[in-house]
């Protein structure tokens, strides 16, 4: 996060100097007028607003670039960019399957499109917001709550207001 995450590599056959421009797909979800992506003209791809980021988790973007030579020639290249889902908690896959192992939220299978089964707790729907935690849509309370991983396993239960520790 923050940092580049593709180099585009040019050549021109006449020697003219590259320039990149992003056509389509960068995207600011967060409408803080800063785009996610930043293309510099030595072909670095770099995050700019990481909140971006956050709010396309578990998402494939695509993105169009030209290049220009600078004298009327130009292409275009496609670049397909697939986030993976945050709601993963800084976990580890066991053996190679779908199954997670985070080491403060437990163990859970994580779905293609935000839900995930946890062994203690069943079927949640989790969402990153913009400060760092998770809102989880709890199936089987059929209510939100919220947890940060220092504050886990404490949550914020929205639907009482309060505090509650998970055992």
């Amino acid at each position: 996060m923050g940092g580049c995450i593709a180099k585009i590599i040019t050549t021109d056959e006449d020697g003219d100097f590259v320039y990149l421009s992003l056509v389509s797909g960068n995207f600011d979800s967060d409408a803080d007028g800063v785009p996610a992506l930043q293309l510099s003209n030595d072909g670095k791809l770099c995050v700019q607003d990481t909140d971006d980021i956050d709010m396309v988790s578990g998402k494939t973007i695509r993105l169009l670039i030209r290049l220009e030579d600078g004298r009327g020639k130009q292409s275009f290249i496609e670049g397909i960019l697939d986030f993976s889902n945050k709601t993963r908690f800084a976990s580890r896959r066991i053996n190679n399957t779908t199954w997670f192992e985070s080491p403060w939220m437990g163990t859970f299978f994580a779905g293609d499109n935000g839900w995930i089964y946890h062994l203690s707790l069943g079927w949640l729907w989790g969402k990153p917001d913009q400060s760092g935690g998770y809102w989880f849509w709890d199936d089987a309370w059929s209510s939100w709550w919220w947890c940060t991983e220092d504050a886990f396993p404490w949550i914020y239960r929205d639907d009482s207001k309060g505090w509650v520790y998970l055992n």
